[in-house]
């Protein structure tokens, strides 16, 4: 075996390692495999209904929302293969669910090594391979164990796409768009940047029928097999980008019969763009999706957010988490494959390139596309290692090799050992055995336990729901077995923010009445730190009617950012249920008057242990804009009533991760 083909293995080795070994006893728990992140459990609870009733999966789950269930609304590819395997041996498709994104990882690098061979040479391609192995991150979490999510499969598929287009392997090119658009069905985007590939060549020289060969035949093939699943979400959109594709690749090469090629084709281009947005205006609504932090639409999702600006402000200390010298490289790197590409006319290195900077966009714009653009990213800076390398005299390539290890190897490893920047969402032991008592001591929402298999169920039939925040609706689902009001699609957040932030109990019980709901389900977390996301998803709350922040000046003469409780805040229902509904006298320990006039940055802060000084005092100063105030979320200052209707069933040991369960009777 030559060197690169051992580089290669060791590549996928060190990938294994990383995805597999360092979180397998994460993972595999005594009795339980605790899938690494929320969605996941949307995909397993899909794969064991499909196992079941394979090839046929659910298209709207009857345990996924209360009243009208669940839209299976993502694409069927990916829980096709587990679910595949698993047939002989149904009971075993959650171990098969948790290796599988291991596996497509260390698949990922085999690709990485086969583009990269494709588009510059197999030394490339051999470091390439090295490099995706130790890029940490959003890459890395979504091609761990247990990080069962439909994302991996995204990343492998549109490098396979990439290779076979560079392969000029149309056949096998349509096969793997097919299944790129069926696992991710909002891929329109591949398309429009294969059609903007194709485009290119076409406007450069319409008589070079060589650039995009025969692209109307991948698109075809990729349109017929995706058509009869026109009925997800978001798929329309891929259907009519395929389409289109058909249409504008077909016309190029039409057009190239006629005088003026180029004038002809901008100009039918041009007309059916302006039918389309005439026809059907929201179409360009999509494209507030690519910068959903920047649009509004991120609804305070954190994956959703920019990279740039995930703290607030322009910072660069996510994207080197993310990527390290990598990123550097990638960003000198891909001008130059472009520049390259151009001037020397090499179609599949202007694909490469245009993805490349594509995805680079689009990670920038939302850190969950860092798994597209971390495998280019990879392929790009070990291009520029290798042509340096080539191109250095002798005695400079200690230098290379020096900054290949600085940039790109230490700073990686040394995240990779450290961990993720943000640790994976997992179901730690008091939602577990909260989860546990749920399934087995709650009346079953259909009647049968059955039910959670069968495939005729009417969603209206369930007899009552679990309201929760909607992060750990699939958890309700998936290992809970009831019916929650809102999961991790954000369906019905806004019904739960309204009962969460209800400023009474009967406010809150006609929540629950109308959406049928019996349980409340909750810990510690969603009245701090999650709380202030409830804002995101209230048709009218204002978030500065329950939480003041102000900095507060500490012994050693620094300005400290504290958040401080207005009295709304300790009426809500997630501040009364996360305290288990009891009384508050209103003799919290401490209590604070905040004397600045509104909106000033810096607020004085006195404390006061006697709540009778502190109302006398902001009863003085109240047109200057003093406010009072609480500096403890679970230690109200102001008298609370106690819960009359909903109690507590399910108590746990207190604590920072303790969850409870209120009962309706």
């Amino acid at each position: 075996m030559s060197p690169n083909r051992w580089a290669l293995a060791a590549a996928c080795a060190i990938a294994f390692c990383f995805r597999a070994l360092a979180p397998l006893y994460n993972v595999f728990q005594a009795g339980f495999i605790n899938f690494q992140e929320t969605d996941a459990w949307f995909h397993v609870r899909v794969m064991e209904h499909l196992v079941r009733h394979f090839p046929f999966r659910l298209q709207v789950d009857p345990y996924g929302s209360i009243l009208d269930g669940q839209r299976v609304d993502t694409g069927p590819f990916y829980d096709w293969i587990p679910a595949l395997l698993a047939l002989p041996f149904p009971d075993e498709i959650q171990t098969i669910a948790a290796w599988y994104p291991a596996i497509l990882g260390v698949c990922i690098i085999v690709a990485v090594y086969y583009l990269a061979n494709a588009v510059f040479d197999e030394t490339t391609a051999a470091l390439a391979a090295l490099v995706a192995a130790v890029l940490p991150g959003h890459f890395l979490a979504v091609s761990s164990l247990g990080f069962t999510d439909h994302h991996v499969m995204e990343s492998l598929l549109s490098l396979l796409v990439l290779y076979f287009l560079a392969q000029r392997r149309n056949i096998a090119a349509g096969l793997t768009l097919a299944a790129y658009v069926l696992t991710f069905v909002g891929g329109a985007f591949l398309v429009a940047i294969v059609i903007a590939w194709a485009a290119y060549g076409f406007l450069r020289d319409p008589n070079d029928a060589g650039y995009a060969p025969n692209l109307p035949i991948v698109f075809a093939i990729a349109l017929l097999l995706a058509a009869p699943f026109h009925q997800i979400l978001w798929m329309e959109y891929t259907l009519a980008a395929l389409a289109g594709g058909i249409a504008l690749t077909a016309g190029a090469a039409l057009c190239r019969r006629f005088p003026y090629p180029r004038a002809i084709w901008l100009a039918a281009i041009a007309a059916a763009t302006a039918v389309v947005v005439v026809v059907i205006p929201q179409s360009l609504q999509i494209l507030r999706f690519l910068a959903p932090s920047r649009s509004g639409a991120a609804a305070g999702i954190g994956e959703l957010q920019s990279m740039w600006f995930i703290k607030g402000y322009f910072s660069l200390e996510w994207p080197w988490m993310e990527f390290g010298g990598v990123l550097i490289l990638a960003m000198a790197g891909i001008p130059v494959l472009l520049e390259i590409a151009v001037r020397n006319r090499r179609p599949a290195l202007g694909l490469f390139a245009l993805w490349s900077l594509s995805v680079f966009g689009m990670a920038m714009m939302q850190v969950r596309m860092a798994y597209y653009f971390a495998p280019s990213a990879a392929i790009v800076a070990a291009y520029l290692l290798v042509r340096a390398w080539t191109t250095v005299s002798t005695k400079l390539r200690p230098i290379v090799i020096l900054a290949a290890i600085a940039l790109v190897f230490v700073p990686n490893v040394w995240r990779l050992l450290l961990g993720p920047p943000n640790p994976p969402i997992a179901v730690n032991a008091p939602w577990r055995d909260a989860l546990d008592w749920l399934r087995t001591q709650t009346p079953e929402p259909f009647g049968d336990p059955a039910a959670y298999y069968a495939s005729n169920i009417d969603p209206k039939s369930a007899r009552y729901g679990v309201l929760s925040w909607w992060d750990y609706g699939y958890w309700i689902t998936a290992i809970g077995r009831r019916v929650p009001l809102t999961n991790p699609t954000q369906k019905n957040a806004s019904t739960a923010a309204t009962f969460f932030l209800s400023q009474s109990e009967p406010e809150a019980i006609k929540v629950m009445d109308q959406w049928r709901q019996r349980y409340v389900m909750l810990d510690d977390r969603l009245a701090d730190p999650i709380f202030p996301v409830l804002f995101n998803f209230h048709p009218s709350a204002r978030r500065a009617d329950y939480l003041v922040e102000g900095y507060e000046r500490q012994p050693d003469g620094k300005l400290e950012l504290r958040r401080f409780y207005r009295e709304a805040y300790y009426q809500t229902m997630v501040a009364r249920l996360g305290r288990g509904g009891a009384a508050a006298q209103g003799t919290g320990p401490s209590s604070v008057v905040l004397l600045s006039a509104p909106g000033a940055e810096y607020k004085q802060i006195a404390h006061f242990t006697n709540i009778q000084d502190a109302q006398r005092i902001q009863q003085r100063c109240a047109r200057e804009g003093c406010v009072l105030v609480g500096d403890k979320p679970d230690q109200p200052i102001f008298p609370i009533e106690p819960l009359a209707q909903l109690k507590q069933v399910f108590p746990t040991t207190r604590g920072p991760a303790a969850v409870s369960v209120f009962d309706r009777p």
